[in-house]
């Protein structure tokens, strides 16, 4: 099953939350994007910071050094908003690499996995994290109305830019290619060069 084919739902607080971007193949065509939660967001932040780690520690490689502390930061916001609203937090005492989500488990052992192929992999790796992220983040910045939650999701898709350009660059200078998986070409080419200009004024990861 690929990726796009993952198929995701979180229970929280009687609800049930499915991100768009983990659709089942079976849903009819062109559905309405389903709810993101912010203990959904908390869980794929952990992934791609845990995922960075182990990846940085195998290949040593700044990017994955630089990034992965951007990560933990991006984390550490999301707890708070979990805290201040009284939601359960799914990553609290969560050993590196382990998920409360089956789904994200499952994600996070196959990006692992590609990942330690090849310094390459890991570089497109991270690419995959960054555009689904992007996703998530857009919509869940689009069903809120909540001052707070608004501004904390525009500041993590602009970090995700910035990410999605580091990684980027990194691939290209290792000798690699990378089509977009999730996002529009358009799009995609819209965040590179929105997180350059963002970068050349002094923004950091």
């Amino acid at each position: 099953m690929s990726l796009k084919h993952l198929s995701l739902t979180l229970l929280l607080g009687g609800a049930v939350f499915s991100p768009f971007w983990l659709a089942a193949s079976a849903a009819p065509l062109n559905p309405p994007p389903k709810a993101v939660s912010l203990s959904h967001l908390a869980e794929t932040e952990k992934l791609a910071y845990d995922l960075y780690v182990h990846l940085g520690q195998q290949w040593n490689h700044p990017v994955f050094l630089q990034i992965q502390t951007a990560e933990r930061r991006h984390l550490q916001g999301l707890r708070s908003l979990l805290n201040q609203r009284q939601l359960f937090d799914p990553t609290q005492a969560l050993a590196n690499g382990q998920f409360s989500e089956k789904e994200i488990q499952t994600l996070y052992q196959k990006l692992k996995a590609k990942g330690e192929l090849s310094l390459q992999k890991s570089l497109e790796v991270g690419l995959e994290i960054e555009e689904l992220d992007i996703l998530d983040l857009k919509q869940w910045q689009s069903q809120t109305q909540d001052p707070a939650e608004v501004q904390t999701a525009e500041h993590l898709i602009q970090a995700s830019g910035r990410h999605l350009q580091a990684f980027y660059r990194a691939l290209a200078a290792s000798g690699g290619t990378y089509q977009p998986q999730y996002l529009s070409e358009t799009e995609f080419q819209k965040f590179l060069s929105s997180a350059h200009s963002q970068h050349g004024r002094g923004h950091h990861f």
